[in-house]
């Protein structure tokens, strides 16, 4: 008997402790320290395609890479800006939706691997020693005249979209911030930035079969290609030098 009145307290408590709402705030992510976090993973189920799609960002050293094409750099600025584009996000209006509402608003937390319809896109911010930091799960958009902000002059309301935190409890917040540009996408993660070569004066191609292969040379940096060893009839296309 003494067991099950401790279960049922313990029960209580847990249960109170989950339908209290979060306090009200200025941040939908107060005190975050961008510069702590080691490493981020978004996740989400595509509905229309029927995959589960994630990409992992973790910085090794000096440098942020992308897990998912074997630690490739990734695209930094695009990182920075997602960061600093979460720690301004304002709160917004809060709301209260049980578990049981998180399917229809898509803010179930996506699980590896597993396809859920009513799960979101969830951002995951760890630390050091993976130790997690703050996860988000971006829902459903929704249309409203305020959300941390004034009411249009014009009348009618801006996008928005549902937002969990996940110490939050039952609160929802509904931001401002549509986030598109984040998606779990390993390809839009990496540093698509190139070499930046400058003063060429010799081209060479050498493809597998060496038949195939090519070079072109020039004097200086501003004279024509013109193509090394070329056989009779073989010319350099210039335009495409």
């Amino acid at each position: 008997l003494a067991a099950l009145i401790g279960v049922a307290i313990v029960t209580k408590d847990s249960s109170e402790n989950r339908l209290k709402p979060a306090a009200a705030r200025e941040k939908l992510l107060p005190d975050l320290d961008v510069n702590a976090v080691r490493k981020v993973r978004i996740r989400e189920y595509d509905t229309n395609k029927g995959t589960f799609n994630t990409v992992t960002l973790a910085i090794t050293g000096d440098q942020w890479g992308v897990g998912e094409r074997s630690g490739y750099p990734a695209a930094f600025e695009k990182l920075g800006k997602m960061l600093m584009d979460l720690k301004e996000q304002k709160a917004g209006k809060q709301k209260k939706y049980g578990p049981g509402a998180w399917a229809d608003l898509k803010l179930k937390e996506p699980k590896d691997g597993v396809k859920d319809e009513g799960a979101g896109l969830s951002i995951e911010l760890l630390g050091e020693s993976d130790k997690v930091l703050r996860t988000l799960v971006l829902g459903k958009n929704v249309t409203s005249s305020t959300v941390g902000r004034e009411a249009s002059p014009f009348g009618g309301g801006g996008n928005e979209r549902y937002a969990r935190v996940n110490d939050d409890g039952d609160t929802v917040w509904q931001v401002d911030g549509q986030f598109y540009d984040i998606r779990p996408m390993p390809e839009d993660w990496v540093d698509k930035s190139f070499i930046e070569v400058t003063k060429i004066k010799e081209i060479e191609v050498t493809p597998a079969t060496a038949a195939d292969g090519w070079k072109a040379t020039r004097k200086d940096e501003t004279g024509e290609f013109t193509l090394a060893d070329a056989k009779p009839g073989e010319d350099f296309d210039k335009d495409k030098a």
